[in-house]
């Protein structure tokens, strides 16, 4: 699987909200190095379940369209 990638500014709100996070509920202060490694880390081992639990929720989504459609053709089909 190919790594994530964020662009700047994401990368910048996601360390933003990590270090805040860090330093809110585990009185952990990260400096840029740290978090920038965190998310990393968090990217590389952990992304990737989100990653595909979100293409699964697409593909039910697209799944379930595509059988509506297909009924509505198929009424069509009985009307005519």
């Amino acid at each position: 699987m190919t790594a994530i990638k964020f662009g700047k500014e994401q990368k910048e709100a996601i360390l933003s909200k990590l270090k805040n996070y860090c330093e809110d509920e585990l009185d952990l202060e990260l400096g840029q190095f740290e978090a920038e490694f965190f998310l990393d880390f968090i990217s590389d081992n952990i992304g990737n379940h989100y990653y595909n639990k979100a293409l699964e929720d697409a593909q039910q989504i697209v799944t379930q369209r595509t059988m509506d459609i297909t009924d509505a053709i198929d009424e069509m089909s009985r009307i005519t």
